[in-house]
């Protein structure tokens, strides 16, 4: 059963995910949508539930966006993060080059 409110968009862009203080590492999203995003990495230190900070930085290298997300699903593809909130912003960002194009 689909649980996704809002459809997911193909989507190439790099995010840091943070566990506290600590990076867990720059990584690329695979697809994004408003309540979460699907990201290219298979971080073994995650867990199911795992909470993390998802950082965007801007071209200056500057944190641009941030949100919490929770872990919601693991595969060898990647880990699937579902938002705090609806991030609109977070995926405008993410999204901005292929609207242009």
């Amino acid at each position: 059963m689909e649980h996704r409110y809002h459809q997911r968009k193909s989507a190439h862009g790099e995010v840091e995910l943070w566990r506290g203080d600590d990076l867990l590492g720059r990584f690329e999203t695979r697809d994004v949508s408003l309540e979460g995003a699907f990201v290219k990495a298979e971080a073994k230190e995650l867990e199911t539930y795992d909470v993390v900070t998802v950082v965007v930085h801007d071209r200056r290298g500057g944190p641009l966006h941030r949100t919490l997300a929770m872990v919601v699903h693991q595969s060898q593809e990647g880990t699937g993060l579902l938002y705090e909130a609806e991030a609109p912003d977070l995926y405008r960002c993410l999204t901005r080059d292929l609207e242009a194009a």
